[in-house]
């Protein structure tokens, strides 16, 4: 399968996992907003299955945090919280693979 086709397959668990991670929460929250981060362990803990994944399949996303009103997507979310923390993620060498998360900062 070709990198473009892996990393859109695999995009929505990575998005899942690294939203979960508390490591990565913490990381994305206290982070200067769009100051992009690698997925990998060398920025936080990865989860174990997600760890595997990434580098038996050499996958390179990249993630960052943004203030709700820079979000690409958020158009259509009125009932999320002006509070709001997205997380953008990005396929490293594929910027058009993409997708956000919207998160709740109180909640590390």
């Amino acid at each position: 399968m070709k990198a473009a086709a892996l990393h859109r397959r695999h995009l929505q668990d990575v998005v899942c996992d690294i939203s979960q991670s508390h490591a990565w929460r913490t990381l994305l929250m206290r982070a200067v907003p769009s100051t992009r981060f690698r997925i990998s362990d060398e920025n936080a803990p990865l989860p174990k299955n997600l760890g595997q994944l990434v580098k038996r399949l050499g996958l390179r996303f990249m993630v960052c945090s943004r203030p709700l009103d820079q979000a690409r997507s958020a158009s259509g979310f009125s009932s999320l919280s002006v509070n709001s923390v997205v997380f953008m993620f990005e396929a490293e060498d594929h910027p058009d693979i993409w997708a956000e998360s919207f998160n709740n900062p109180d909640f590390l």
